[in-house]
């Protein structure tokens, strides 16, 4: 007797935030045919916008997401979610990367050009120094001139 195992596929929506568009944000999960959208009362706004996405490499049941308040922590596939505490923070969270040889090594990267990592699998965190910052910001009147770190990547040289 062969036992199959469900695999998924996870899909984040930001949404459109234009005024005047419909605002379609949210986590969808597709697993053999099965479509669903994860537990709404656990989020921190009725549809989460998504913008990273990360699954554990030693724990297929435990996927992470950076939303418009920081990060959140699923243990069971998305059915369930609890806000994961990164200490002083709750900026968006726009990327998220772990480590190809350390399954407990995470790293997620923020509004304001500002990179935390785990080195426990997103119980403590701790903010790395970057000096990378963007003080002459050509932008429009009015407009959001923060940086955001929008892609982690981690060497996968073993070291």
């Amino acid at each position: 007797m062969t036992i199959q195992r469900s695999s998924y596929v996870y899909v984040g929506l930001a949404g459109e935030t234009a005024p005047g568009r419909p605002v379609q944000s949210g986590l969808y999960r597709n697993g053999r045919g099965r479509r669903s959208v994860g537990a709404a009362d656990s989020w921190p706004a009725e549809a989460p916008a998504i913008r990273a996405i990360a699954t554990d490499p030693e724990h297929a049941d435990t996927v992470y997401v950076g939303t418009q308040h920081g990060p959140y922590r699923s243990t069971d596939n998305g059915e369930h979610w609890e806000k994961v505490d990164v200490p002083d923070h709750g900026s968006p969270v726009w990327s998220l990367a772990f480590d190809p040889h350390d399954g407990k090594l995470l790293y997620a990267g923020y509004e304001n050009c500002e990179i935390f990592r785990s080195d426990d699998g997103g119980e403590h965190w701790q903010q790395l120094p970057v000096t990378v910052r963007f003080p002459e910001v050509t932008v429009a009147p009015g407009a959001n001139p923060a940086k955001r770190v929008l892609k982690l990547a981690v060497n996968p040289q073993p070291r």
